[in-house]
């Protein structure tokens, strides 16, 4: 077993005993709503974090006023990392944003504004904040959030039960691109990224099996007999390689079809040491395809790769594939459009090989259905555009295979010839952003027929936003195959055209020839509502024939209802002899409440008969866990039917259904149905999951919580497990809840996922017990169950009031960040303080600690910093109150001659000896302005203005450019 637990810094025996836990928490909670109760405004402040492109970027002080949002003006330009500062002595804030032309300019005492409202200089437009868009708290400026999103064009969506805002750039923003730029290689949609720290996931010797289990009998009227088929998929680590295999078998051929596979993975490329390789596999692979090939069946073999995981390495074509169970259908859609379907699969397996990839986004959904209602889905995303590199100079893609072997033989006597063995393999360089080079070559040998074909290719970004991908290959017969393509966007459309050859010698004289045309994209019909669209035209010619093929597809959805019309014109000339044939097919979907209907239907107009066939499924869910359906499928061709009608129950741990069909040709057939999924864990949790959906596929993640009476952060002797408390997947959106023995299992985890892993504290038995850590991420993979143990210990609560020592006299010091800081430097809690200077820390696990407001309150409230509180906290809960108080920095107010303003100390430095060496005579100084981050270079400081005018006058006489500045001098260095 890998037991996974959180480190601990200075851990201390515990005291305590759980008899004393009743009493504490009693004692603590009553303590606890009593501050609550009498230091607490509710609605007077908030404290929003806030996200850009659904990456964090910081946290922003606001209030509610007026039923409005007002919003820190310090906090605000920080998180957005505006190059706008505050000059303490001009009393404005002055900047650029987007373009340093764009110029910003807000000065807080306008003398020009007799009603009290501010004037903002934005690219010399001014823009009049009146009084009731802004507001000062604590000498602190808070402006209406919609005022300031008119400014800098943003606008902002707030999630007031989470306390979140998200910046929306409504035009060109510079932190946009920069965190699109930090973020190009993930392109991560949806979900907020997790914030904790990432615990390794490894591979195991023997990680805990998963097994999913459809059994089916039935009995038919035709032979009078009764026939059983067993679909089963399994997924484990062995031997620090992951396994997955699919087995199909009936109950009179015994086993018919079967898969399986190794593999290892390593995103950081250090499987076999530091090779640079992300992922090896073994046994049924399939093949790596050429520029001007094509993807082969899987066979037994190997492949290897350096290139990112998600087969990212091929922007032309993907395949997608996957285990099915036998008898469903499957439909594969492509932003929103029907591309394939197939129906009743009995392989095992579903494949869409070869599919192309249009310019822009493609988003891919394969859509499963069973013949007893269920429904499963799964979504593949790969962006093309003129920025699809590597990160790595250059990548390669190695396989070889044993055509028509598999490792489980059980499909290998269908083959009749032994085709020998396949080598491909696929090299890509990368010249610079848009171009990229391509060598390839493939052999085959050791068969019936041996040859071999080398390809190179190249693909380059033409017109800025268009990519240009050629292939050429070569083969021993002189053969030189080609493919070639255009794809780019042009009126919301993205458009390819193609032109490809096969010319298998070069002694053909006609050789096969194809050209197409596509066009897909929406078609926005009003602001909210379009209609995706997809459209070819093929022409192709080989040996005398001569066909050209126009198809569209297009999709339509409006409310609960999805429509789906495909159409095919063929026409064909054969040795002169025109042809034409028209087909077409038409699906409906809708989902009203607890019944979801789908029709379905294929059409032929040119032939005898019109329609092709008809189908139709009704399913319908009363109740969560019992469904019924109905089907049926018209062949007007041959004029048979087939129906069936169907009530399944969902249970705790599995699903059975019971059918009754009949057909026209084959008479009735009654039949039982059942699937389940059963998911080993580690030896030590000494339990084993069961479900009634599949998990092979996905991950799975058991979690311990207990409490950790000698926090050492281990289940040991004297721990205890604690039920009823629940275990978030935060980005999964998944809950569960701790059995007897502590133990939450979350199933269906998404592949290569990460995902916090939180405590519900609400669910905790006593209010002054918390996890040890925050919490931490794991990233799920498929066929792995993971687990964790979660540690929860004693914690204490810690407040007191900061104050601010001003000419004697002391004043509250509200919203100031406090930061409770361990005793490795680490700030673990950050608090605000309020309105009367109180802080609070809640959850403080024991330790030694100090407190201190943040170094940038230091400079925003300009005081000096005290001696440092350290506080103690020990092993039982207790309410520990630590007072803070600080000194104003004192300043002198007069008038300074200033000669220089530097960003950097080192210049300053360098001027201020410049400058004595011409002139030794000069007192000059140097004064660090934190608040602007600059270094202001003076001379002669004093009360007086006409001395400093005069001072001033004589530098410029001898060619030193200077300036008044009234200003308040906190400390002068020479």
């Amino acid at each position: 077993m890998c037991a996974l637990a959180f480190s601990v810094a200075h851990a201390q025996e515990s005291k305590s005993n759980s008899d004393a836990l009743a009493e504490l928490a009693s004692e603590f909670t009553q303590a606890n709503s009593s501050l609550v109760a009498e230091r607490f405004i509710q609605g007077e402040e908030l404290f929003f974090s806030s996200n850009m492109v659904n990456v964090d970027i910081g946290a922003i002080t606001a209030v509610a006023k007026n039923k409005d949002i007002y919003l820190n003006f310090d906090d605000y330009i920080a998180v957005l990392d505006l190059p706008i500062s505050y000059d303490l002595a001009a009393q404005s804030y002055n900047g650029w944003f987007i373009e340093e032309q764009n110029t910003f300019e807000l000065n807080l005492f306008d003398s020009t504004q007799t009603d009290g409202s501010l004037v903002a200089i934005v690219d010399n437009d001014r823009i009049v904040i009146s009084q009731d868009e802004f507001t000062y708290i604590d000498d602190q400026l808070y402006i209406n959030e919609k005022t300031l999103g008119s400014i800098f064009t943003l606008e902002h969506k707030f999630n007031y039960q989470k306390l979140e805002l998200e910046f929306i750039p409504l035009g060109k923003f510079p932190l946009l691109d920069k965190l699109q730029r930090q973020n190009r290689t993930s392109r991560r949609t949806g979900n907020q990224q997790p914030s904790y720290i990432n615990l390794p996931r490894g591979y195991e010797i023997l990680s805990p099996q998963i097994l999913d289990f459809q059994l089916n009998s039935i009995y038919r009227e035709q032979n009078k007999e009764l026939d059983s088929f067993l679909s089963l998929q399994g997924a484990r680590d062995v031997a620090l390689l992951h396994t997955q295999f699919s087995l199909s078998a009936s109950d009179k051929n015994g086993f018919t079809s079967g898969r399986l596979n190794f593999s290892r993975q390593s995103p950081e490329g250090e499987l076999f040491g530091n090779t640079g390789i992300t992922k090896f596999e073994f046994g049924d692979v399939r093949n790596v395809r050429q520029g001007t090939g094509s993807t082969l069946a899987e066979s037994l073999g190997f492949r290897l790769q350096n290139d990112a995981i998600g087969n990212r390495f091929d922007s032309e074509f993907i395949n997608i594939e996957g285990d099915v169970p036998a008898g469903w259908d499957v439909e594969l859609y492509r932003n929103g459009v029907l591309l394939s379907q197939q129906f009743n699969v009995n392989t095992g397996r579903y494949e869409f090989v070869d599919t192309p990839l249009i310019y822009g986004q493609n988003s891919f959904e394969v859509v499963l259905y069973g013949p007893q209602g269920q429904v499963r889905k799964r979504n593949i995303n790969r962006l093309v555009d003129e920025k699809t590199s590597s990160d790595r100079p250059a990548t390669y893609q190695v396989s070889l295979t044993k055509l028509n072997k598999t490792v489980l033989g059980l499909e290998n006597d269908i083959f009749q010839q032994d085709l020998g063995y396949n080598f491909s393999s696929r090299v890509r360089t990368f010249i610079d952003d848009g171009f990229s080079l391509n060598f390839g070559l493939q052999s085959t040998f050791g068969g019936v027929l041996d040859s071999t074909n080398t390809n190179v290719g190249l693909s380059k970004v033409v017109f800025d936003d268009t990519l240009f991908d050629l292939n050429l290959g070569y083969n021993e017969l002189g053969g030189v195959p080609i493919n070639t393509s255009l794809r780019g966007n042009a009126l919301g459309q993205s458009i390819a055209l193609s032109y490809s050859n096969i010319d298998v010698s070069s002694k053909v004289e006609n050789p096969s020839e194809q050209f197409s045309l596509s066009v897909e994209g929406p078609i926005k019909l009003s602001e909210k509502f379009s209609i995706p669209l997809s459209q070819t035209l093929i022409f192709s010619k080989a040996n005398q024939r001569e066909i050209l093929t126009y198809s569209n597809a297009v999709g339509v959805n409006i409310g609960r209802v999805s429509m789906f019309h495909n159409l095919n014109f063929e026409k064909s000339t054969v040795d002169g002899v025109e042809s034409d044939r028209v087909s077409g097919s038409l699906n409906f979907q809708s989902n009203f409440g607890r019944v979801f209907t789908r029709l379905s239907g294929n059409y032929s107009p040119d032939s005898d008969k019109t329609f092709d066939n008809a189908r139709v499924n009704i399913n319908w869910n009363p109740f969560n866990k019992l469904n019924f359906t109905f089907s049926g499928t018209k062949n007007f061709l041959d004029d048979s039917f087939f129906t069936n009608v169907s009530a399944g129950y969902l249970g705790e741990n599995y699903r059975i259904n019971a059918r009754l069909g009949y057909s026209d040709l084959n008479g009735y057939d009654i039949g039982l149905n059942a699937s389940f999924s059963l998911s080993g864990h580690t030896a030590e949790y000494q339990t084993i999951s069961e479900s009634a959906f599949s998990n092979t596929r996905v991950g799975a993640i058991a979690v311990r919580v207990f409490f950790d009476k000698n926090l050492n952060a281990v289940f040991d002797e004297g721990d205890t497990p604690l039920p009823n408390v629940v275990v978030e997947a935060s980005q999964f959106h998944k809950k569960q809840t701790s059995d007897i023995n502590g133990i939450a299992v979350i199933e269906r985890l998404a592949n290569n996922s990460s995902s916090d892993i939180l405590i519900d504290r609400n669910s905790l038995p006593e209010p002054f017990l918390v996890p040890l850590a925050e919490g931490v991420s794991i990233t799920a993979r498929a066929g792995l169950v993971d687990h964790l143990d979660y540690p929860i210990v004693i914690s204490s609560e810690i407040d007191g009031i900061v104050e601010l020592e001003s000419n004697g006299e002391l004043e509250s010091l509200a919203r100031a960040k406090i930061n409770l800081i361990d005793d490795k430097g680490r700030v673990v809690k950050q608090a605000l303080s309020e309105y009367d200077g109180y802080y609070a820390f809640a959850g403080v696990i024991p330790g030694n600690y100090r407190i201190v407001i943040s170094e940038i309150d230091m400079i925003k409230f300009d005081v000096v910093s005290p001696e440092v509180a350290i506080v103690g906290v020990p092993t039982t809960p207790e309410f520990i109150t630590q007072d803070l108080r600080y000194k104003k920095r004192p300043y002198q107010q007069g008038f300074i001659s200033q000669i220089g303003r530097f960003s950097d100390n080192k210049l300053a430095r360098l001027f201020l000896i410049s400058l004595k060496q011409k002139q030794p005579q000069l007192s000059v100084y140097i004064e660090n302005d934190k608040r602007n981050k600059s270094y202001r270079v003076f001379t002669d400081f004093t009360s007086n203005e006409e001395k400093a005018q005069q001072a001033c006058a004589s530098l410029n006489d001898i060619s030193i450019q200077c300036e008044v500045v009234n200003f308040k001098l906190p400390e002068i260095r020479s």
